[in-house]
């Protein structure tokens, strides 16, 4: 899914699923917990089913755009 990120956004993985990210247009700032990822345009992370809790965040004053699969 595509996800248009305007503010900070809070996301949850269930223990049978992890989720990929795929920053389209503008860096987007992954964090869980205490641990901060900075995922530029054309990037690729996995977030492990066992996560939980984590947020996606645009640069500040931008929208960023997103590709969430599950």
């Amino acid at each position: 899914e595509e996800i248009r990120l305007a503010s900070s956004m809070h996301h949850r993985t269930q223990k049978d699923s992890f989720h990929i990210l795929y920053a389209l247009d503008n860096p987007v700032t992954v964090k869980v917990r205490s641990n901060v990822l900075e995922l530029f345009p054309g990037q690729v992370c996995l977030i492990p089913a066992a996560t939980g809790f984590y947020s996606t965040i645009p640069p500040a004053g931008e929208s960023a755009r997103l590709l969430r699969i599950i």
